[in-house]
């Protein structure tokens, strides 16, 4: 039998992606995937009619653009194929009225569309995307970098574009730095530059430029047929689901392992799976906290909706 230095699972497209790093850095790579092709959420399908190509997880591919593996081609995956399409204009939303409005991948551009409608509101969507490149730098040092010595990321911090401004913001919790104009600045940024940032002709087997990369080094891929098998549903009904925990046969392994369990469910929230939750936790949508008590999703299976908790006084 062969020995293999690492053995991943899954070969979605970040799987794919570390295994062929780690090819290229004299690791021998076994990649083992359960469903009917590899690439995860960048495949593409037909799921309606013969000749309609769909995207059944990811419809755009944009924080990935500014990643060094894009940015800086690093496995170059161009060799074998992988183009984005950048379309200019990003998008139009057009109006009952007839009239429309338009973003621009060039910001002065847009501005000017946006002025047709509002002077203020252009005046401030500038000021919105120019605060985000003084925030971005602080922001994306931290998320592509492991940690530094706090005196290094204050140094850094001071001598970047807010100064003190920077170190103050270092020092704020959370909720203070990423306040809401904030995090429309960074959306709207990578709206503006990367949306829709397509794949040439789709999605469809894309996957497969980063296992060609990592064949070239000392890698494989295999993809594992499923002989079957039963599958014990373990969720009581008072979780959200039908079952009863009865052994399901035939379950299909691979990126969308729910797909036999959802017709199962018949909540209008597309309940996949459930989770011990306390009341009252959920204020605002957002939130979700496990706790001992369960939270009994009645008439959901009917199509009914769950009473959201009253909020707090």
């Amino acid at each position: 039998m062969s020995e293999w230095d690492i053995v991943v699972a899954g070969a979605g497209h970040n799987s794919l992606l570390t295994a062929a790093y780690a090819a290229r850095a004299g690791f021998k790579v076994l990649v083992l995937e359960g469903a009917d092709r590899i690439g995860g959420d960048t495949t593409s399908e037909e799921l309606t009619l013969r000749g309609f190509i769909h995207d059944p997880c990811a419809t755009a591919h944009n924080l990935i653009q500014s990643n060094p593996l894009m940015r800086d081609n690093e496995l170059q995956l161009d060799r074998y194929g992988l183009r984005y399409l950048y379309p200019d204009p990003v998008f139009t939303m057009p109006f009952r009225d007839g009239r429309s409005i338009t973003m621009w991948r060039d910001l002065d551009r847009t501005c000017a569309e946006l002025a047709r409608f509002s002077e203020a509101d252009a005046k401030a969507y500038r000021t919105l995307l120019n605060d985000w490149q003084s925030l971005s730098p602080i922001i994306n040092d931290e998320r592509e970098h492991p940690p530094r010595p706090p005196a290094q990321v204050m140094a850094r911090t001071r001598a970047g574009a807010l100064g003190d401004r920077g170190v103050s913001i270092r020092h704020a919790s959370a909720l203070e730095v990423i306040t809401p104009p904030a995090a429309r600045a960074g959306a709207d940024h990578r709206r503006e530059r990367w949306h829709h940032s397509d794949l040439e002709a789709g999605h469809q087997d894309r996957g497969r430029e980063r296992a060609r990369d990592r064949r070239r080094h000392r890698g494989r891929v295999e993809v594992r047929r499923d002989k079957g098998g039963r599958v014990l549903d373990p969720h009581p009904p008072s979780a959200g689901y039908r079952g009863r925990g009865e052994p399901r046969a035939g379950l299909r392994r691979g990126h969308r392992p729910l797909e036999a369990e959802r017709h199962d469910v018949r909540g209008a929230l597309r309940v996949e799976r459930a989770a011990p939750i306390q009341d009252g936790s959920r204020l605002d949508g957002e939130r979700h906290h496990g706790r001992p008590r369960i939270a009994r999703l009645a008439g959901a299976h009917a199509g009914g909706l769950p009473r959201r908790p009253a909020r707090p006084r």
